[in-house]
């Protein structure tokens, strides 16, 4: 998985390009986290639209949701886009279930409103 990042003044901005393998991913967060640390930005927006759809969509969204949750808690607040029709909230329940804040949603401008009105 291909990760590009891109520092705006409020918050990180990560694209993020490839297969969807759950070792990837956990990786992909974990390289965010080190990333938005780094530079003291705790609020991340994540365009996951390039990355192919997961072989067990359930289970390993449900994965993702558990490493965001463990690995990007607040203070850190993600916005992650994606297409429409691959949203199931799956991710997003897990993560938020377990503490973390994020959103997760087809919209890029409602996301990043979310993400900076806190």
């Amino acid at each position: 998985m291909q990760l590009i990042f891109k520092d705006f003044e409020t918050y990180l901005s990560v694209t993020c390009e490839g297969l969807w393998d759950p070792i990837d991913v956990t990786r992909a967060i974990q390289e965010v986290k080190v990333q938005a640390e780094r530079r003291q930005l705790f609020r991340v927006f994540v365009d996951w639209g390039a990355v192919s759809d997961p072989s067990t969509d359930c289970s390993y969204k449900a994965l993702a949701g558990e490493d965001v949750a463990r690995l990007l808690p607040p203070p850190f607040r993600v916005a992650v886009y994606d297409r429409r029709a691959r949203i199931n909230k799956v991710a997003e329940g897990t993560a938020r279930g377990q503490g973390a804040h994020i959103m997760v949603h087809h919209d890029p401008l409602l996301l990043k409103d979310w993400l900076l009105a806190a």
